[in-house]
C-alpha cells in the first residue's frame, strides 16, 4: 500500500483492533459494509435535481462529507484486507480507460466503449457465441428469447458477482 494512506490505514487497524473488531471484518463484510455507506451517501442525492445537486446546503455539504469519509474507510480497510494498493490501482485504472475512450472519439460522449468504438471489450457474446442462447435464455429471462437487459449488463453484474459465472 501506498505510503501516503499508511498512517490512516494503521489508525484504522488499531481502531479494528481495540475495540476486537478484526473478526468482523472479512472482504464479504467489508464489501457489504461499504455498499451500504454509498447507498447512505446516494440517499442525499435522491430526489434532487441536477442544478439542486449542485447547490447544497452547509448542513447538506457536512454529512455528504461524513458518507464520503464513511465509504472511503471502508474502502480502505477493503483494499487493506486484500492488499490492494488503491493509489496504484487508480492510476492503473485511469491509464486503462485512456485506452478505451481516446479523445478522438469519446469527448463529448456519455456512452460505453463498445458504443465508442475502439474495439477494446468485447461483448460475452462476441468473445462466447456458444453462450448467447444460454444467456438469453438463463440471465435474461424470456421466454421469447428477447433481452431484458443488454448484455454489457450481464457482463457488469458478472464482474460485480464472480460466483454468479457458474450459473451461465
Amino acid at each position: 500500500m501506498n505510503d501516503t494512506l499508511q498512517p490512516l490505514i494503521h489508525s484504522l487497524r488499531c481502531f479494528a483492533a481495540e475495540r476486537n473488531w478484526q473478526q468482523f471484518h472479512s472482504p464479504k463484510n467489508l464489501a457489504c459494509a461499504l455498499s451500504v455507506e454509498a447507498a447512505e451517501l446516494l440517499e442525499h442525492f435522491q430526489w434532487l435535481s441536477e442544478a439542486e445537486s449542485q447547490m447544497l446546503s452547509a448542513g447538506k455539504i457536512a454529512a455528504v462529507r461524513d458518507e464520503l469519509a464513511d465509504v472511503f474507510i471502508y474502502l480502505l480497510q477493503l483494499a487493506d484486507k486484500l492488499g490492494v494498493d488503491l493509489l496504484a490501482a487508480a492510476e492503473n485504472k485511469v491509464a486503462a480507460n485512456e485506452a478505451k475512450y481516446p479523445i478522438e472519439k469519446a469527448a463529448g460522449s456519455s456512452k460505453k466503449y463498445r458504443v465508442v468504438g475502439n474495439g477494446v471489450g468485447r461483448s460475452i457474446a462476441a468473445r462466447h457465441p456458444y453462450r448467447r442462447q444460454r444467456l438469453k435464455r438463463s440471465v435474461l429471462g424470456h421466454q421469447d428469447g428477447t433481452a431484458a437487459c443488454t448484455l454489457y449488463e450481464v457482463e457488469d453484474l458478472a464482474r460485480r458477482f464472480p460466483e454468479a459465472h457458474r450459473m451461465l
